[in-house]
């Protein structure tokens, strides 16, 4: 059993406190978008084929199903995101998504579609459902938290990205 403890650790099991709407939000849009849709385009690359009317040609299915093992990946780490509780006011790793899903995204997506990379459809579905997990986790964080604000939520990413930078005497791994 101690072979798993890391497993269960990074998935905060069992929960210290309870998770807020915000956090469960994130995790069951991350499974639900991110881990199951990513298996199956691993698994049954043809069926998501057809449906964003993709064309596959050469390398391009394995390209694709690489891509939906980079997704699983991502929505596994968005659960451990959402499950864990960071030395962070107000649930900030829960936001944290936000920016990426709204600036990384777009700013990826679109020149890679400007550039004839990605089909349209394709770009057009993973914009489409990352912008609306994006804004509905904004909201729901909003509608949950006291004093919750924009302006809030700039200071807060910019807080989180200073975090990362090591500071003298203070060890990069406790």
């Amino acid at each position: 059993m101690a072979s798993c403890d890391w497993f269960r650790l990074m998935l905060s099991i069992p929960l210290r406190e309870p998770m807020t709407k915000a956090a469960l939000f994130v995790q069951w849009s991350a499974i639900i978008v991110y881990n199951i849709i990513g298996l199956t385009i691993l698994l049954v690359p043809h069926m998501w084929k057809e449906f964003l009317k993709l064309e596959f040609s050469g390398r391009t299915e394995g390209y694709f199903r690489l891509q939906a093992v980079a997704q699983f990946e991502l929505g596994f780490l968005y659960v451990i995101f959402a499950r864990s509780k960071f030395n962070v006011s107000g649930g900030l790793p829960i936001r944290g998504p936000v920016l990426s899903k709204i600036v990384f995204v777009t700013s990826f997506m679109v020149p890679e579609y400007l550039n004839g990379s990605l089909p349209l459809t394709y770009a057009l579905f993973y914009l489409t459902v990352d912008t609306l997990i994006a804004v509905s986790t904004f909201l729901i964080w909003y509608c949950e938290t006291e004093d919750a604000s924009v302006m809030q939520l700039a200071e807060d990413m910019m807080k989180l990205m200073l975090s990362g930078l090591p500071i003298e005497n203070r060890p990069l791994l406790s």
